[in-house]
């Protein structure tokens, strides 16, 4: 059994509807936090470069980059020290985009994955992760741009984010360009096959998950306790 990550904060840039070279968002991290920025753009035609900020390494877990799609990333990033920096993300392109970086403790980085489906459906992605107790961070990106003021997200070890609440991180529509979605499940349960999306609304979906793997508590170290011979424990008594 582990202990799972915990969510500490998130850090958005300000709008997921407007472009820009650049987008910035002041960021807090702890020693042995882990950092996993979620992003999307509205189209394939619009690429982010590689996060930068607070000396951090930020490496690419997943990315989906494709044709007549949002496209969509995930990055992760360690944080050695506690400090407060400004993250930034380089666009290239003319169209909408945005990002969040979502502060945990306790956590390593475990498996990902991706899919991008043309649809219309209901946003869903297998994932296996490989260790107990896991959390699971899902960036989702929509062409289509449906509305998803009724958004029900998927269920996970009788976790479901809220629509505007609790494990819902990111939600962002333009209705002529796309639409964004982030949240995370705290607790996956026992290792396995879990499912992350939404069961609503149906869209032209890009969707990344990525897990982290939570603390294992130490083994109890047995304690030698070394068996008297019976002339020793006679002589004990004496």
């Amino acid at each position: 059994m582990a202990t799972p990550p915990t969510f500490v904060a998130e850090y958005e840039a300000a709008s997921w509807i407007t472009s820009g070279a650049t987008k910035t968002a002041s960021v807090t991290v702890a020693n042995g936090d882990t950092l996993v920025v979620i992003a999307a753009t509205e189209g394939n035609s619009d690429t982010l470069a590689t996060p930068s900020g607070g000396g951090l390494t930020y490496t690419l877990a997943q990315s989906i980059v494709v044709s007549a799609f949002a496209s969509c990333y995930i990055w992760t990033a360690p944080s050695a020290s506690g400090q407060t920096f400004t993250i930034t993300l380089t666009h290239t392109g003319v169209g909408f985009f945005g990002f969040n970086a979502l502060r945990f403790s306790g956590a390593t980085v475990g498996t990902s994955t991706k899919t991008n489906v043309t649809g219309p459906s209901a946003p869903s992605l297998a994932i296996t992760t490989t260790a107990d107790n896991s959390t699971i961070v899902m960036a989702n990106s929509d062409w289509s741009a449906a509305d998803g003021v009724s958004r029900v997200y998927r269920t996970i070890n009788s976790i479901t984010p809220a629509a505007g609440g609790s494990g819902e991180v990111t939600y962002a529509r333009d209705a002529a360009t796309y639409a964004a979605y982030g949240a995370y499940w705290s607790d996956a349960g026992a290792t396995g096959a879990k499912t992350v999306g939404l069961t609503a609304p149906s869209q032209k979906f890009s969707i990344i998950a990525l897990e982290l793997k939570g603390a294992v508590a130490a083994a109890a170290v047995p304690v030698f306790r070394p068996r008297l011979t019976q002339a020793v424990a006679k002589a004990a008594q004496w």
